[in-house]
């Protein structure tokens, strides 16, 4: 799937409240399904091979395995099982060097 208007949406709606995955992270709440389900998204994401990114969509994207880590002791301080957190934390910062490359 190329970058594109429903692919920034998807992300929007992720950080967006009140349901959306990475909002609710942020209120110490981990779902697995909406992890698998927002894993699926960033693994359907391609860019094509030019020199310009849609910053909207690079600004949705860059901040996401800092933002993870940060989150870390919410979840556990929820109760969450902060191991799998983790591992979908880890599966996220690859899907992101995938899309946007490393320096």
């Amino acid at each position: 799937m190329q970058a594109s208007v429903t692919v920034i949406h998807d992300l929007e709606l992720a950080w967006s409240e009140p349901d959306g995955f990475l909002y609710q992270i942020r209120r110490g709440h981990f779902d697995q399904v909406k992890a698998d389900r927002f894993l699926e998204l960033l693994s359907r994401i391609t860019l094509p091979e030019e020199d310009r990114i849609d910053r909207r969509l690079v600004s949705l994207l860059w901040y996401l395995p800092q933002f993870m880590t940060w989150q870390l002791e919410r979840i556990r301080d929820n109760g969450a099982d902060a191991t799998l957190y983790q591992e979908y934390s880890h599966k996220t910062f690859d899907a992101v060097e995938r899309i946007l490359g490393v320096p």
